[in-house]
């Protein structure tokens, strides 16, 4: 697969990534016979981000028909992609941009040509070749709103950097967003912000059913990240508190983004994005999301190669069990040149060394001591080695004597 970026687009497809930056620490690419897909999703698998890319956002797009899509799909560390990407007024000297990836590669390739002749060729290997995909459904829910990044920018910008989550309230005369806030002792001290907007600021108001939803601030500066620079309009899809909430940027047919997140319950516990549904409660509360694993074959000659055949006898190293304690290597290093000396002994001698500390003054010593306790015992006579009485060298001051 190998498809170019023109310059133009070069910036959204910048933009884009660092969206996902914000979300995920490992990117998730999908290569299709029409499209390009990237997805993210966080540690606490409580947001969820995919971008994706027609094949009308690409001046080349080549997916031949010996490009299998199964082989295709892997995933590489976002912090290595953002290298790429981390200019913030390169993307403007960037001519194109192509992205090549081989079936069961090893890496894919990121081409950057820019307009002063220079061009950049980043090699990024692939970690696993895992899909992954969530389950949810935008048509089910009752409340749809869209506004302009302009107007929830000028929202966002009220609240604290570090506010955790925010608290969007949906009634028909009007909206509310202000910062959520435990109910505690604590809580009549903190600060509290609220902003309250009317259904003529926003391009689309339809609520179904008037309720609140509690998420994470930060999906909603990732999502805003985005958006200003496009331009374009942000759909919010949610119905009631515990379901997630979806936010969607879309260009007609060129590209659409999509970030799901998760919202605080009525009981006040977040609903995380799951890997499995195990109910049909779980089903309809959260969005479900699935990664599969599939091994390329150089990783399986990898581990062949590094641990061995799995089949054989052969242990694998244990570090928990086989690491050397600051104990152990002390003694050997005491006990280099040294001959007939009984180390378990030793051991149960050198850990007998009293550790009582009573004042700060010989807080060290006591230390010392237990670890290097064999360097302390007088079992080193250099009259017991042979040769001891035989002179090799005489000292300086004796040289005329020795004539």
């Amino acid at each position: 697969m190998k498809c170019v970026i023109p310059s133009h687009n070069v910036k959204v497809l910048a933009k884009a990534f660092h969206s996902l930056g914000r979300i995920g620490d490992d990117l998730f690419i999908e290569p299709q016979n029409d499209h390009l897909a990237f997805r993210t999703v966080n540690m606490a698998e409580s947001a969820y981000a995919s971008f994706s890319f027609s094949k009308s956002f690409f001046s080349s797009f080549n997916f031949t028909e010996d490009d299998d899509e199964e082989a295709l799909r892997c995933k590489i560390a976002m912090k290595s992609l953002l290298v790429v990407f981390k200019s913030q007024h390169g993307e403007r000297m960037v001519e194109w941009c192509q992205i090549r990836l081989d079936p069961n590669g090893t890496k894919v390739v990121f081409q950057l040509r820019y307009s002063y002749g220079c061009t950049k060729t980043h090699f990024l290997p692939i970690l696993e070749s895992e899909t992954l995909q969530a389950n949810y459904s935008k048509e089910d829910c009752q409340n749809r709103l869209s506004a302009s990044p302009k107007l929830l920018m000028t929202a966002v910008k009220n609240f604290r950097a570090n506010e955790p989550e925010v608290t969007l309230c949906v009634m028909p005369q009007k909206v509310l967003l202000r910062n959520h806030v435990e109910n505690n002792i604590e809580s009549k001290k903190a600060l509290k912000t609220e902003i309250g907007m009317y259904p003529t600021e926003f391009e689309g108001y339809n609520i179904g059913a008037p309720t609140s939803v509690t998420f994470c601030l930060k999906e909603l500066r990732a999502v805003l990240f985005f958006a200003e620079y496009t331009g374009l309009s942000i759909h919010f899809y949610f119905s009631t508190a515990g379901r997630p909430v979806v936010f969607v940027v879309k260009n007609d047919t060129v590209y659409e983004a999509n970030y799901v997140v998760s919202t605080l319950s009525e009981s006040g516990t977040s609903q995380s994005l799951s890997q499995s549904s195990e109910s049909s409660v779980a089903t309809n509360s959260r969005a479900n999301i699935a990664v599969n694993t599939r091994k390329r074959p150089h990783q399986e000659t990898e581990e062949m190669e590094q641990y061995g055949d799995p089949n054989s006898q052969t242990k694998r190293f244990d570090r928990s069990v086989h690491s050397p304690t600051p104990l152990a290597v002390a003694n050997s290093m005491c006990h280099a040149g040294v001959s007939g000396v009984d180390l378990m002994n030793h051991s149960a001698a050198s850990s007998s060394v009293p550790m009582d500390v009573t004042t700060d003054s010989n807080v060290t010593q006591p230390i010392i001591r237990s670890v290097f306790g064999r360097c302390f015992n007088t079992t080193f006579k250099k009259q017991s080695l042979p040769g001891f009485n035989k002179v090799l060298a005489y000292d300086s001051d004796g040289m005329e004597d020795s004539d």
